[in-house]
């Protein structure tokens, strides 16, 4: 069971009589200064204020990780009645959301359970936040809004997540696969370029950037066979920040 540890902030004196008698005369007389520097800057504070929280929302919608889960018709349907879902939905997250992980109950629950299932469960626990300082239940504030596999992966280990993938298969191999929704690595060095869209038809314009082996690039927002050489594939990738320009990508050159 992975243990979440907690360091105790040191006392460094303020045990001392003197030097906390000190301290609040020495608080007491900056008292004034401290009104009359809020009194004159309070809009510029309060405007920073909004900066910082407004900042961090922005931040939390642009690196929201959640893997994007859609029923996969080809499949057989789900089974599982939706108050059976919700019960472990709700198990999950009481075996995640305290300090300390109960990898057997998350095993026993997800034992068996086919694609589709994960992902009626995984609706019915919604998204919910995690801190990942704590690495417990979070605010909306610092925490991730995240959903059920994300709170997985924060949760368990490399060597829980190996053993959970024996224990569920099925979501892993969907994880894995190219699919629209699911996150662009780059498999190789190689340069990106701009995508456009001309008449319905997407086209490859000039180089947007060059990517690393293993950097992230974007969520695959479209697949697409080319017109003549059917045996090649593209992705149009939405690059998180980049308001202009999708990306033009040979498949060949990602991984999910």
């Amino acid at each position: 069971m992975k243990k979440k540890t907690y360091k105790k902030a040191e006392d460094k004196g303020m045990g001392n009589p003197i030097a906390l008698a000190s301290l609040g005369l020495t608080a007491f007389s900056a008292k004034d200064q401290v009104f009359d520097f809020v009194k004159k800057y309070w809009p510029w504070l309060l405007g920073l204020a909004g900066v910082t929280v407004g900042g961090y929302y922005v931040y939390s919608y642009f690196n929201d990780s959640n893997l994007d889960l859609k029923e996969d018709t080809s499949s057989e349907p789900t089974q599982l009645e939706k108050l059976d879902a919700q019960n472990i939905a709700e198990s999950l997250f009481k075996a995640m959301k305290d300090p300390g992980t109960d990898e057997d109950i998350i095993y026993d629950l997800l034992n068996g359970k086919t694609y589709n299932d994960f992902v009626k469960i995984s609706e019915a626990f919604g998204k919910r936040y995690y801190s990942k300082t704590l690495g417990t239940e979070g605010g909306s504030l610092f925490g991730i809004n995240a959903g059920l596999f994300e709170w997985l992966t924060f949760e368990l280990s490399n060597s829980d997540m190996k053993e959970l993938e024996k224990v569920i298969p099925s979501i892993f191999r969907i994880q894995r696969n190219m699919r629209v929704g699911g996150k662009a690595f780059a498999k190789n060095d190689f340069s990106a370029h701009k995508a456009n869209q001309v008449n319905g038809v997407w086209l490859r314009k000039g180089i947007d950037q060059a990517y690393k082996k293993g950097d992230e690039i974007g969520t695959i927002k479209l697949i697409i066979t080319d017109p003549i050489e059917k045996s090649k594939r593209y992705a149009i990738v939405d690059k998180p920040y980049n308001v202009l320009w999708d990306l033009f990508i040979d498949v060949e050159n990602i991984e999910a």
